[in-house]
């Protein structure tokens, strides 16, 4: 049975980033008498030696344990670590392993870590207000960090007066929340892909406090034409076209894989179902 070291805690987003099906643990240890800087709470800045790590099981196979630390100039550190096949030791692989361990699963290496983490003004993910806005589970005979615990315990620079919620009815949350976690790290007003196409699909704290229709996210996909269309892209002219599923770019961009357009572009090779039927039924909603 495994031992979570003194001052290491699990915590667990309110909404997953898919990983191909993949089971995931988590969890942060941030340095005694620190807190994360909270100033901006769209943006939570985490003090020099934050470690976070997550654990990937797949098809019954614990694989990896990915590891991010802050190193003391600001800058992060990414690793990961293939578990043996008696699954009691894990050896860093930083060039990452294909199918590791007899499964579809891939061991990414630092620069792919990187690549989806460097989004954001500081590379934590899946850690935020929004993310941490759930009741706690039990994990391993102790509370799960969440967004109550991290203000009861005083490590929130600028603690909120109360926790976050996507408005809407619970379809407009599920597909909402689904965008934020898997979409928004990327698509998001500091990360590279909203410079190419101005599409934001992270949910601000701003956007909560109203009905959804209202927030950024909603405005600017919404029957949006989108900006550019090339050969490889599907003939598709808007971001989500109301009712149409051929029409929707962002429909049609999640469910094909194995293109150069297909979304997202790492880090999974297979379709979330549950997902598919999620933008399916959103889009299929009148409004």
């Amino acid at each position: 049975m495994s031992t979570l070291a003194e001052g290491v805690h699990a915590y667990s987003p309110r909404y997953q980033l898919w990983s191909d099906g993949a089971e995931k643990k988590r969890w942060i240890s941030l340095p005694v008498g620190t807190q994360i800087d909270t100033a901006d709470m769209d943006y939570w800045s985490f003090p020099a030696g934050t470690k976070l790590w997550k654990e990937f099981t797949r098809d019954g196979v614990r694989v990896e344990t990915r590891l991010l630390q802050k190193q003391s100039s600001g800058a992060w550190y990414a690793v990961a670590y293939q578990w043996r096949a008696d699954q009691k030791e894990a050896d860093a692989v930083p060039n990452g392993v294909r199918n590791a361990s007899g499964t579809p699963h891939d061991v990414p290496n630092g620069d792919d870590c990187l690549t989806c983490h460097s989004q954001m003004p500081d590379k934590a993910l899946g850690f935020s207000a929004l993310q941490l806005s759930h009741a706690a589970e039990a994990a391993g005979g102790a509370l799960e960090w969440t967004l109550d615990t991290l203000i009861r315990d005083d490590l929130l620079t600028a603690p909120p007066a109360q926790s976050f919620t996507v408005p809407g009815a619970a379809l407009d949350q599920d597909f909402f929340g689904y965008l934020h976690a898997n979409c928004g790290h990327c698509h998001n007003p500091k990360g590279t892909a909203n410079q190419q196409t101005g599409l934001d699909l992270w949910l601000k704290v701003a956007d909560l406090a109203g009905p959804i229709t209202a927030s950024s996210v909603y405005q600017g996909i919404f029957d949006r034409d989108i900006v550019w269309l090339d050969a490889e892209h599907p003939n598709a002219p808007k971001r989500i076209a109301p009712g149409s599923l051929p029409d929707s770019a962002m429909y049609q961009r999640f469910v094909e894989k194995g293109h150069t357009w297909s979304m997202p572009p790492l880090g999974t090779e297979v379709v979330d179902p549950a997902a598919k039927k999620l933008f399916e039924d959103w889009i299929s909603t009148p409004r």
